[in-house]
């Protein structure tokens, strides 16, 4: 028996060329998809650092206006204990020369009484 040699279909090679052409077009289609996907996320990262920096911008103003008002508040403290120390030092003056002025007194008292 001799054998005869293996002959294709004579439209095998228009599948394959079928099936490549195929497979560049969903190749491209992906690629083109890739794309997208990848300009909304670049948009939604801007996005996204906007917002951060608005949100930075405005954590900096209402720092700043914190800040402010520790230093307001600070200084009033500052003047308050100034003024209750000066308060504080007529207050021991005056016990003192209260002190003296008794003092005096009951030597006067002790006079009057001899």
């Amino acid at each position: 028996m001799t054998s005869m040699p293996h002959k294709p279909p004579t439209n095998v090679g228009a599948r394959v060329q079928v099936s490549e052409t195929d497979l560049v077009q969903k190749m491209q289609e992906d690629l083109s998809a890739a794309e997208t996907a990848l300009a909304a996320e670049r948009a939604s990262v801007l996005s996204i650092r906007k917002a951060a920096a608005s949100r930075d911008s405005k954590l900096e103003a209402q720092l700043a206006v914190a800040a402010a008002e520790v230093t307001a508040a600070q200084h009033a403290a500052d003047e308050r204990a100034t003024a209750l120390a000066t308060a504080e030092e007529r207050a021991s003056n005056i016990e003192r020369e209260l002190e003296a002025q008794t003092r005096a007194v009951a030597a006067l008292q002790e006079r009057l009484r001899r």
